[in-house]
This record gives structure tokens, C-alpha cells and sequence, in this order.
């Protein structure tokens, strides 16, 4: 129009209103057209509510990625920006207050093009306590990018400008055997904790100076059910296999039964991982636990199957972080074929916490106080410097019967597994894990090992009868009421549960099962691990 009247080109000194008009309305829709131009393209399809999801139907994606400045990974075709990149969501879940499904997240690989190259966060979560709050970056332990990042300036960002920290790096920092992930983490405030999603902005400096393209990422979780956390213990759950042939293998049926047994020994919370390869029916075995809020979910967008190591990995290192600062210990990768048992003399060591607690006052005070010199009445403070506590393995041989609860078995080896250990942690105190043990600590803390008739792991994973000739019916005793508990959890005797859970499966004799492990970690026998006289 403005052009059609002759306005243009025209001196605006001599202009006149409509020229000046004119000229005022297309240099601001020359703005609005660069400026939509500059912004990344957001997904436009239609979320979906995640609470919807059934135990029979798929679980929608989580966060798809990040488009790079480069244009690497575009979505529907759209042209990636040149100067920002924006996590994009398929399908964004719906972490309302009535939040039945106790979703906690969803998560995938998020990619970030950097100076250094491309390096790839399995996941980012928002950590939020009066102590500290953090956004924290999980990056797969690689010893050459280790060695880049600490060359590397790399900013974080509030959108607002408000606020702005710089990334730290942890996990590489000790001389810990067998690293896996790192954390890449920088300083959020807490006054966000409310939010549901947050929006991090990421920027390469050099001498205070922007460097490159900023790169923006959108993480979510429910800050309800987030907030809501405080448990003196939590364990972590990784998804469990499947063995068609083979009941006694089957982690599906493993599952119900190991859950029961450590909410009866006073596990108060239970972060229950899915991947897109998990059974449904794990939802089923889970659901009378999600009910109860004994447990909480948290799903994984990620390639492979579900006993794929990595899955592992990336499990116990997400769950610490979503729960450092709302538990006391974590169990971050025992297996439901393992089970835990602390010393039965005392009262309270029937109370998983509480025996956590007691048995680092006690063999802490001798360990402890002798390596720093301290006097006995500072003996309280001195152990409140464990970060973990490793135990060994006791195999035990398969109950006879296939259908039974694991823990009849009376059978077992009569010494410790000469494998790895287990371990519990304070989350609080612990940067980055390995299966078997953390790889980065809180500098000045350490971990106790404890020997075994303190605390040692029943790990049901053996046929052979002629290893298994001790007989220990130490957790057997408990059959009786572990049954009639599951019962009433879930309506049904036990057989009958596992027969509706798994009615395809054929009844076989018990065999050595395959397991998916390190088999240099786990060949290693650590010198604590030898029986006390």
C-alpha cells in the first residue's frame, strides 16, 4: 500500500503523516517478520495427557530432542534456527496436582552442539532443596570429553536475564575405577521449584564474551509429586526382563514380591523406571504400589532393549538425582533377586533405615575414629561423613519349586560371592554412580564396607545344588507373612497373581540364567569381602 502511494523512496523529513504512518508500520512488520523468522519452530501437534495411559497401551514419547544451531535434527522438515535451539516436546505430559498415574517424568537424549563437539545428555534433571538447586546435565562418562570440559566456558541462563551461573563439572574428579556417567551442573533458583517445566538457555563464553549460538533447553517433571518427596529410604527400579522359557528368571514375576518385601523392612518410596521397551504388565504388577504412593514412575525415551547395561546406568544416575535432597539413603541398584539382611539381633535392624543409621554408628566409630584420631564423644559427627555402605552377596540356590517366593529358598554358598559389592548411598553426598560403588563423592567423605553379618545381600541366581549346601533360613521364616501381605496387596493368593501375570508360561526346570554384567568388575573380590574370623 505504502509503496502503491508513491511514499517510498522518500525523504521522512518532508514526509507527511501518512508517510510517516506508512513508513512506521513497515519497519515494524520488517521487525515482527525477522523476529518470527529468528524463532525456532515448535511442534505443533496435540499433547496428550500421559494419565491416560493404560497398562495395555504404548507410552507416549517425552521430550524428543534438541535442535541444533546447525540444523542436525529438525522436526516435520522445519528449517532449525541459525542463532538459538529449542528442546522440542511430541508430546508433552500433563503433571497436574491430581496427578493419579504418579508420573514423575519422562525423559530422553538431549543433544548439544558445542565448540567441543557434539556431546549428548541422556537426561536433565531439576534438582530443588534449601541446601542447593541445580539443574544437572547426565553425560556419559567419556574420559576424552572429561579432559575438553575443563577448558570449557559454558553458561546457564534464566530467559528473563534474571538469572545466570556457570557449569560445573563432576565425575571425573577421582581416581574411582569403572566411571559411567558425569554431571554437568549449574546453579538454578529455587524460587522455580513450583514449575512444572524450566527453560535453560545455554551459552559458550570466552573472557565474559558469548561464543557461538546460545542453545535452549526445556526440561519437565512434576513439581508436585517433586516437592512432595521426603523418605528416610528410596530404592530405584530398573526395568525387569522377561524369560518365556524360564519362569524362575522372570523379573516380571521377581518384581511384586521383592517390592513387598522392602516396604515391609521400610523402604517408604519406590522410583519405578519404564523404557519403550518395558512389558506393560509391569504396570500391572506395580499399580496396588502407584495406588498406595509407595511408588512413582519415571519413563525413558530410549533405544534397545531393556536389559541393555546402558539402561542401567543411566537409571541409577537419573534416580539420584531426582532424589538427592528428599532421601536420607538410596538403594540405587539392587536387583529384585537380591535381598537385603541386616543384622536380626537388634530390634531395630528389622527397619531398614533405622539399621542403616545404627550400623554406621557402630562400625563406623571403630573405623572412623581410628583413621581421624577423633575422641569418642565426637564419634557422631565423624561418621556423618559416610557417603555409602557396601556389602556383599550370598548365592542362593532357586526354590524347588518355581512358583514359590523366592526367599524360601533355605539353600546358599557357604561365603560370599567373590563378585563386586552392593552398596546404599546418601544421595546428598554422592555426584556420579557405577552399578557396584559411586565414582564421585562430597570431597571428605568415604564410604564403609560392612561385613556380612551386618549387612549382606540374598541374591537368588543359582541352580546348581552342589555350591548351595548351607542351609540359612534367616529370610525363609518370613515366607508366611510376605504371602499373606501380597495377598492382600493385591487381592489374590500369589499363585494365582502369577498365573493372570504370566498364564503363556511354561513350567521348567530351573537353569543357570544369562546375565547381562561387567565381567572384569565383576571378577574382582575386594578384600573386605573376606569373612570375618
Amino acid at each position: 500500500f505504502c509503496w502503491s502511494k508513491g511514499y517510498f523512496p522518500s525523504r521522512l523529513s518532508s514526509a507527511s503523516i501518512d508517510r510517516i504512518m506508512c513508513a512506521w508500520v513497515c519497519l515494524w512488520t520488517l521487525f515482527l517478520a525477522a523476529y518470527s523468522e529468528a524463532r525456532p519452530v515448535r511442534h505443533q501437534e496435540p499433547l496428550r495427557d500421559l494419565g491416560s495411559v493404560s497398562a495395555s497401551s504404548s507410552w507416549p514419547l517425552g521430550v524428543s530432542g534438541i535442535e541444533s544451531s546447525g540444523g542436525e535434527k529438525c522436526l516435520r522438515g522445519h528449517r532449525c534456527s541459525s542463532d538459538d535451539a529449542l528442546l522440542q516436546l511430541h508430546a508433552r505430559p500433563s503433571f497436574q496436582s491430581s496427578n493419579a498415574d504418579r508420573l514423575l517424568a519422562a525423559i530422553t537424549p538431549v543433544s548439544l552442539s558445542l565448540s567441543i563437539g557434539t556431546v549428548k545428555a541422556e537426561s536433565v534433571v531439576p534438582v530443588f532443596s534449601e541446601t542447593e538447586s541445580f539443574m544437572s546435565f547426565l553425560i556419559r562418562w567419556d574420559e576424552d570429553l572429561w579432559q575438553k570440559s575443563a577448558n570449557l566456558s559454558l553458561s546457564c541462563r534464566s530467559p528473563d536475564g534474571l538469572h545466570k551461573s556457570r557449569m560445573e563439572f563432576w565425575g571425573g574428579e577421582t581416581d574411582a575405577a569403572y566411571k559411567i556417567f558425569m554431571a554437568w551442573r549449574c546453579a538454578w533458583p529455587i524460587a522455580d521449584k513450583g514449575k512444572n517445566c524450566h527453560k535453560i538457555i545455554l551459552q559458550e563464553e570466552h573472557d565474559e564474551q558469548a561464543v557461538g549460538s546460545p542453545q535452549s533447553v526445556e526440561v519437565c517433571h512434576s513439581a508436585d509429586l517433586y516437592n512432595r518427596a521426603n523418605y528416610s529410604l528410596a530404592a530405584c527400579v530398573r526395568p525387569v526382563w522377561d524369560d518365556p522359557e524360564h519362569i524362575e528368571h522372570a523379573g516380571i514375576l521377581k518384581l511384586p514380591q521383592w517390592l513387598e518385601y522392602s516396604a515391609m523392612h521400610g523402604i517408604e518410596q519406590f522410583l519405578i523406571y519404564t523404557s519403550t521397551a518395558s512389558d506393560p504388565r509391569i504396570l500391572q504388577a506395580v499399580e496396588p504400589y502407584v495406588q498406595a504412593g509407595l511408588a512413582t514412575k519415571v519413563h525413558m525415551e530410549l533405544p534397545g532393549k531393556d536389559d541393555d547395561q546402558r539402561v542401567q546406568d543411566l537409571m541409577i544416575n537419573d534416580c539420584l538425582y531426582r532424589m538427592k535432597h528428599h532421601a536420607r539413603w538410596l538403594m540405587p541398584s539392587i536387583d529384585v533377586d537380591e535381598y537385603l539382611r541386616f543384622n536380626m539381633d537388634s530390634s531395630s535392624d528389622g527397619v531398614f533405615p533405622q539399621a542403616m543409621n545404627s550400623a554406621v554408628e557402630r562400625q563406623g566409630h571403630v573405623a572412623l575414629l581410628s583413621a581421624s584420631g577423633a575422641k569418642h564423644d565426637e564419634a557422631r559427627v565423624v561418621t556423618d561423613v559416610v557417603h555409602s555402605l557396601s556389602f556383599g552377596r550370598f548365592n542362593f540356590r532357586y526354590p524347588e519349586d518355581s512358583l514359590r517366593l523366592q526367599l524360601s529358598s533355605t539353600w546358599r554358598e557357604s561365603k560370599v560371592a567373590p563378585l563386586c559389592p552392593k552398596y546404599v548411598v546418601r544421595p546428598s553426598r554422592a555426584h556420579a554412580l557405577f552399578v557396584h560403588w559411586p565414582t564421585s563423592t562430597a570431597p571428605g567423605t568415604t564410604s564403609l564396607a560392612l561385613p556380612s553379618d551386618h549387612l549382606v545381600a540374598y541374591h537368588y541366581r543359582t541352580a546348581d545344588a552342589t555350591s548351595t549346601t548351607t542351609s540359612d533360613d534367616r529370610l525363609a521364616s518370613q515366607e508366611d507373612e510376605l504371602s499373606a501381605l501380597l495377598h492382600r496387596r493385591h487381592g489374590s493368593s500369589w499363585h494365582d497373581f502369577i498365573r493372570a501375570l504370566e498364564p503363556q508360561h511354561p513350567r521348567a526346570a530351573p537353569s543357570a540364567p544369562s546375565f547381562v554384567a561387567r565381567p572384569a568388575a565383576e571378577s574382582l573380590t575386594p578384600r573386605w569381602l573376606e569373612e570375618p574370623a
